[in-house]
């Protein structure tokens, strides 16, 4: 049932580049970012947890090490948190960190102006330049001196 729900559509746009003759997929990253969505969603393969307030969140760390410098440096050096697999974040809401991952997951996530500014330093933590650079637009947008 899993594999029926992952699959890509058939109908995506695929071409053979006469010019090398390379075979480009071009709905395969879409259906590569849904596909990790779903394996978040339904906790499958999670090799990690990570944790925030009275919260854990089971994750993928290839997911993560891929998608943040700041988990690539901390699972591929030789700090602590290398061979863990639970790694919590006691300065930061449960909320925050379920924000980061749907963004890590999905490419997406919900702002409002009560979550704006904890993400974004979240974001500057994760070193997640796209999504610090979201927050802030956000801000400018939203954000004024009455709020």
């Amino acid at each position: 049932m899993l594999m029926d729900q992952m699959s890509p559509s058939m109908s995506g746009s695929c071409v053979l580049q006469s010019q090398d003759n390379q075979f480009v997929d071009s709905g395969r990253p879409a259906a590569v970012l849904k596909g990790l969505g779903m394996l978040y969603e339904q906790k499958t393969f999670a090799d990690m947890t990570l944790m925030a307030g009275n919260q854990q969140f089971l994750c993928h760390k290839a997911v993560l090490a891929i998608s943040s410098p700041y988990f690539l440096t901390m699972f591929s050096t030789e700090l602590c948190e290398k061979d863990q697999s639970e790694i919590g974040f006691k300065e930061m809401e449960s909320s925050t960190l379920e924000l980061i991952l749907e963004y890590i997951y999905t490419g997406q996530v919900s702002m409002s102006e009560e979550s704006v500014q904890h993400l974004l330093s979240a974001a500057n933590l994760f070193q997640l330049v796209a999504l610090r650079n979201g927050c802030a637009d956000y801000m400018t947008k939203h954000v004024n001196v009455a709020n």
